[in-house]
């Protein structure tokens, strides 16, 4: 099933379940007894269901309409009244989609959908109270999307904790730490097919203990069928039963220490213990320091900085735990080079702010080379990240799509300004 022209008609919560019965369709994991919710985000992650694709191509094309209206006489008026008047309707007949007669009908249905308040055309309330506001459309659509997604996730894991050993996900799921062991042995060629089929399985919920099947069934036994001494319930399955010590694995033997903990956590966090969701009221009660908020600079040979024409490489690394996002912290590289390979002079610096990606930190390189650039200098710039070249040469309208387009915005900014000074305005495009 696919969809056209959704950013301006909408999709009903039927049409939507439709989508997503056929995505899980097409995953591959079991369909009995699998939650749907956590079954998405295992083949498809957060921003890849279809609900989310469905957000994130409407605030494009939101945004998108934004931008142009910006340059029409009174449009963004237009845009600020009509806002006003749909959100009363909606209002007024229980957000029903039989209102949505354009993309910005869309949106406020969407918003509302989400628990999300939309005060005005250009200021949106999420349900923590944090207020987004647009003062000006150079801003990452995705980046709303991502947001919104994530208050439609937590819409369906209050929902989620109501099924088969869910309990623990009222309050959230850490994402990134639960799905990150599946995504990295998705490109392992030493695991077996079957044991990420599995993992996939026991996340999802599909795993039926005899008790679970005695439960639909009297005529099942629910005695464990391995030691025939206990009922088989998912405590018993993966923590308690004695022929789990028979098992030649390392990494069950690894994790015996915690036996007495499952034991103990079994009724309040069964996602954790049986299905190995991380619930985020866990990951909060860790205080994790933020990153500094402003830029320290290093150099390397100081008397030979000139920041004239040349050759000039940028690089990022997000540091020992780059794979944790919330602990990653990112530095960054920038070295003037010799056609020979001579390093003339260079700087590293920090990633400052609460993003902490390396990409973001590949293009904080090319930031900090045009900044002290002298008037047109002609310089060559190489970067091993694939994006900021792209997104580079794709131009300001390709940045101010960008997550990083407050550094693209600043980029092109100090470009375009640097020509008008010198008069070279043909040089580019604005």
């Amino acid at each position: 099933m696919a969809t056209w022209g959704h950013q301006a008609a909408g999709v009903s919560e039927s049409q939507l379940l439709h989508l997503e019965r056929d995505a899980m369709a097409c995953s591959g994991i079991s369909t009995a007894g699998r939650c749907r919710a956590i079954g998405l985000l295992v083949a498809y992650g957060v921003l890849g269901t279809p609900r989310a694709r469905i957000i994130r191509e409407t605030l494009r094309d939101w945004f998108g309409m934004l931008r142009l209206a910006e340059s029409q006489p009174n449009a963004i008026e237009s845009i600020r009244s009509a806002w006003a008047k749909a959100k009363t309707v909606f209002r007024l007949n229980n957000n029903n989609i039989q209102s949505v007669h354009g993309i910005m009908s869309n949106l406020i249905h969407m918003l509302i959908q989400a628990k999300w308040n939309p005060v005005a055309y250009n200021m949106w309330v999420d349900p923590s109270g944090t207020q987004w506001v647009t003062s000006n459309f150079k801003v990452a659509p995705d980046i709303v999307a991502a947001a919104l997604t994530k208050s439609f996730l937590n819409i369906d894991l209050i929902r989620a904790s109501q099924h088969y050993d869910g309990k623990g996900l009222q309050c959230g799921l850490d994402t990134d730490n639960t799905l990150r062991y599946l995504r990295n042995i998705k490109t392992r060629c030493n695991v077996t097919h079957s044991f990420k089929a599995m993992l996939e399985t026991i996340t999802s919920g599909a795993m039926w203990p005899a008790v679970r099947v005695n439960s639909i069934s009297s005529i099942f036994p629910d005695l464990c069928p391995r030691c025939k001494l206990a009922p088989e319930t998912a405590l018993h399955t993966f923590w308690t039963c004695p022929c789990n010590k028979d098992i030649d694995e390392p990494m069950i033997a690894k994790t015996n220490k915690y036996i007495q903990r499952a034991v103990l956590e079994a009724e309040t966090l069964p996602c954790l213990w049986f299905r190995g969701l991380l619930p985020q009221a866990v990951i909060d009660k860790v205080e994790i320091p933020p990153p500094p908020g402003e830029l320290d600079i290093e150099y390397i040979n100081p008397l030979n900085i000139k920041w004239t024409s040349g050759i000039y490489y940028g690089d990022a690394s997000g540091g020992e735990h780059t794979q944790h996002n919330k602990l990653r912290r990112c530095g960054v590289g920038l070295a003037s080079v010799s056609a020979d390979g001579t390093i003339f002079f260079g700087l590293y610096s920090n990633l400052p702010g609460a993003v902490q990606s390396v990409g973001r930190g590949e293009l904080l390189a090319l930031v900090l080379l045009i900044r002290f650039l002298e008037s047109l200098a002609d310089c060559e710039f190489i970067t091993d990240n694939e994006n900021v070249y792209k997104t580079f040469n794709g131009g300001p309208r390709k940045g101010a799509n960008s997550a990083n387009c407050d550094m693209y915005e600043e980029v092109f900014r100090l470009i375009y300004e640097g020509l008008k000074n010198e008069g070279e305005m043909d040089a580019i495009t604005p």
